[in-house]
């Protein structure tokens, strides 16, 4: 099967450029609607009913489509430079190592692309043809596990130090030790966030990190008193100086040559049935003879964690390959009792929730011959029409009656 080159465009894969009335005979013909997890969940609503393709899709679009529409698995690569930051997303079913890659295209009919079937272990191309360090990285043996608050004071760090350093070499004179305060990170970091170019730290950690950060400026103060507790910053007159093992770790990311970051998704469900998505995420960035790897925990709640490593290429291959290129266990489908359109276990797939127990059943009543009412217990004439109840009789001998019979088997009289 053909390979994703580094530019994240395929050859001899099954590559189709769809409209929006394409998909949606698409998804007829899966037999499916897109469920939580798809990012056609929210774009087939807007999508304007018009006519539909009458030749019958290729069996290759269906299975796509099927896989985007009700992903297990949702994988995100993102990867820049040669080219602007781009987001490549990879959606399949747990424990197949096909997965079908989405576009959304702007076009004015709402196009999709869709290519099918991409290998897992060709989709991370694009990343690591990012990651170019020059030559073979130099370890420092540095690795930080930083808070939320404390992650965000760094990235803020990394940028007004580099803002010292090209105002010293506008000026031709030489790089004085960078010294800040709070104030000084929060006006750095949003004039970085808002710059025309990605060579500020706070632009990439928007592609690096699964959150937006946004400091605070309390954030940013809680964030120096945390770093100075932990030997990273130093007390400086006025405010605070990176230490020297913190100095050049912000030296060398700031030397960036290229990022990206790869992210995973996989499907689960809680106890009541409901669906549930584990994330796992990690963020590169390669500086001149330096790689750095943001690995990046609690990352389904706000609040997250990061462990920052300098490493090399061959350990974030293997680190790639073990989290997140292996085929996942299946996913258990939990059997669903409810409200119309509620779906069943697929087959095979093991229930993991209690069957509900059935509801108490009602006495099933006799009901009137002559009117159909229903009859309650013991009672000797309807209630409605005024019939005998009781089992069918010839009034003339008595005889039982057979239901339906015009005559009696017996005497001959009519059965009225």
């Amino acid at each position: 099967m053909a390979e994703i080159k580094a530019t994240g465009r395929a050859v001899g894969l099954n590559d189709w450029r769809l409209t929006g009335q394409e998909v949606l005979a698409l998804l007829e013909a899966a037999g499916t609607s897109p469920e939580s997890g798809s990012p056609l969940r929210n774009k087939i609503g807007r999508i304007e009913p018009g006519a539909r393709a009458s030749v019958p899709p290729p069996p290759g679009q269906i299975e796509a489509v099927r896989r985007i529409a009700r992903p297990e698995v949702v994988f995100g690569v993102m990867n820049s430079p040669p080219g602007p930051p781009e987001t490549s997303w990879f959606y399949g079913l747990a424990g197949e190592d096909g997965l079908a890659r989405f576009e959304d295209e702007a076009t004015p009919g709402g196009g999709f692309g869709l290519l099918w079937p991409v290998r897992r272990s060709a989709m991370a191309a694009p990343l690591f043809g990012s990651l170019e360090t020059g030559g073979p990285a130099l370890r420092q043996g540095m690795s930080l596990a930083l808070t939320h608050g404390e992650l965000q004071t760094l990235v803020a760090i990394c940028d007004i130090v580099q803002e010292d350093g090209l105002v010293a070499f506008i000026n031709r004179s030489p790089a004085l030790k960078s010294r800040f305060e709070a104030t000084d990170l929060y006006q750095s970091y949003y004039r970085s966030m808002n710059a025309p170019d990605l060579r500020w730290m706070a632009q990439r950690m928007r592609f690096m990190a699964p959150v937006d950060l946004l400091p605070t400026l309390d954030g940013l103060a809680a964030g120096l008193g945390s770093l100075t507790g932990r030997g990273l910053l130093v007390p400086a007159e006025p405010g605070y100086a990176p230490s020297d093992k913190l100095g050049l770790a912000v030296s060398m990311m700031n030397d960036c040559r290229g990022f990206g970051a790869v992210s995973k998704r996989v499907l689960s469900y809680s106890e009541e049935g409901e669906p549930a998505w584990r994330l796992g995420h990690i963020g590169l960035l390669a500086g001149d003879r330096a790689l750095w790897l943001f690995d990046f925990e609690q990352t389904e709640s706000g609040d997250i964690k990061a462990v920052l490593t300098d490493t090399d290429i061959e350990s974030v291959e293997k680190l790639v390959e073990e989290r997140f290129l292996v085929p996942e266990a299946p996913v258990v489908r939990p059997r669903r009792v409810g409200p119309l359109g509620a779906r069943p276990a697929a087959a095979g797939q093991v229930s993991t929730l209690p069957a509900p127990k059935p509801a108490p059943k009602e006495a099933k009543k006799d009901r009137c011959r002559d009117c159909g009412a229903a009859l309650d217990p013991g009672v000797k004439f309807c209630s409605m029409c005024g019939a005998k109840v009781g089992k069918p009789e010839c009034p003339g001998c008595h005889a039982p009656a057979v239901p339906g019979d015009k005559f009696c088997g017996e005497c001959g009289q009519p059965l009225g």
